[in-house]
């Protein structure tokens, strides 16, 4: 049997919270396990923070992860929210948080943006991200020189698929963030650890 949690994300233009971030919020001051969450939920998310939790186990048994899946808007404000809510929450997963990045985009102007604010560079280093991996142009794009946390970056998806099934810990909470439109490698990725991987349940 799971638990059912119900309640209402506020929307907010610049930082909006993701719903799987209040969900996890919710288990830590009830004392639950995200693991508890029933399968069935309602979408709560506003359109800029938008996207999938689901609880992946590889079929020895070995490994358990999160995955958060967020490819379908990589936009400044996207990525914005995003790294907000990870700032603000990141006590709320035991195991790391690996994040792994492509190319965000502004969609009016057909541009990529350039990582040239000092406050969000600010906000990535705090984001309690344990690693992050930047994929084909991402690195180039954005400034990562002043970023303190870990960074690999891949030039190839094909080396990235080579490598990522090592990479990744038993209990790691793996984000996905960009832009599919843009290129199909985020959604290659999560294909990739769905093949790996058992599917056990969406929570989120």
């Amino acid at each position: 049997m799971g638990v059912d949690l119900q309640f209402q994300i506020p929307f907010m233009e610049k930082h909006a919270a993701l719903q799987v971030t209040a969900a996890m919020l919710l288990c830590k001051l009830f004392g639950l396990d995200l693991n508890q969450l029933k399968n069935k939920t309602s979408r709560l998310t506003n359109y800029e923070s938008s996207g999938n939790m689901h609880l992946l186990q590889n079929k020895s048994g070995i490994k358990q992860i999160h995955l958060y899946s967020c490819c379908d808007r990589g936009s400044f404000p996207s990525f914005s929210a995003l790294i907000e809510t990870l700032k603000s929450t990141k006590d709320l997963h035991d195991g790391r948080r690996v994040a792994i990045f492509s190319k965000m985009r502004d969609f009016h102007y057909n541009k990529s943006y350039q990582f040239n604010d000092q406050n969000l560079i600010d906000s990535l280093n705090q984001s309690g991200i344990d690693l992050l991996i930047t994929l084909w142009d991402f690195s180039l794009v954005h400034d990562v020189s002043r970023l303190s946390i870990p960074v690999i970056h891949y030039d190839t998806l094909l080396d990235l698929k080579s490598d990522l099934l090592g990479i990744i810990q038993n209990n790691d909470m793996v984000y996905l963030k960009g832009t599919w439109t843009v290129n199909e490698s985020l959604k290659t990725i999560r294909d990739l650890l769905f093949s790996e991987f058992e599917f056990k349940r969406k929570l989120y």
